[in-house]
């Protein structure tokens, strides 16, 4: 029991820490969302972002099972480094411009894209995956020390964190004053959140052991 509870607390903070900005993302997406455009457009492009994330990261997850557990865990000095990092170089982004990612589309595969999906979807998938190099990196070392079970459970914690994101930064929209308080302070506790998760990887795979001997 104490294992799940520290396994959802671990996966909710990660999602947090590593996804403060996409909110201000999602609302600038919402806000100027055309008459046009259904709501399902934005949902699904957000999802489909945050999926390709979920399998770039999985490569920690099967390092996991031909790497020993003690070496695979200083992957978590991974976010202990972004951690401190974010907190020597903080830099608050009072505002997100997104350029126009409306272009039109010359590659093939582009163009088979097209057909399938919105192009607000596409941009917002792009958009999402482009900006989520820290994720990747954070989800990687955090997979890295999971079994299937745990990562399972991992997901579908990520998945319901991003519905409920995707839920705030709606209502964020007619209430802005309260979105930047949210990731203004937010970012501050963000740096230790992943100072925290890094020390904890380093602890649980036994790879503080390496460094004692």
């Amino acid at each position: 029991m104490n294992h799940f509870i520290s396994l959802v607390i671990t996966a909710v903070l990660s999602f947090i820490a590593t996804n403060l900005d996409d909110l201000l993302i999602l609302m600038l997406f919402f806000s100027t969302k055309k008459q046009s455009t259904s709501l399902g457009v934005i949902i699904l492009g957000k999802y489909l972002g945050f999926t390709l994330i979920i399998f770039a990261s999985l490569v920690g997850f099967l390092g996991g099972l031909f790497i020993p557990r003690d070496w695979l865990g200083l992957l978590g000095l991974i976010p202990l480094i972004i951690g401190i990092q974010s907190l020597l170089n903080r830099e608050h982004k009072e505002d997100i411009q997104l350029t126009n990612n409306h272009r039109i589309v010359s590659n093939p595969w582009q163009k088979f894209l097209a057909k399938l999906f919105h192009p607000i979807t596409l941009s917002l998938a792009s958009i999402t995956f482009v900006n989520g190099g820290d994720n990747i990196s954070i989800y990687l070392s955090l997979f890295s020390q999971s079994n299937l079970i745990d990562l399972l459970i991992i997901l579908l914690i990520f998945y319901l964190m991003l519905a409920l994101w995707i839920l705030l930064a709606y209502w964020f929209t007619s209430h802005r004053l309260i979105a930047k308080v949210f990731v203004k302070y937010g970012q501050i506790f963000t740096p230790f959140i992943l100072m925290a998760l890094g020390v904890y990887i380093l602890v649980t795979m036994g790879t503080v052991n390496l460094f004692i001997k």
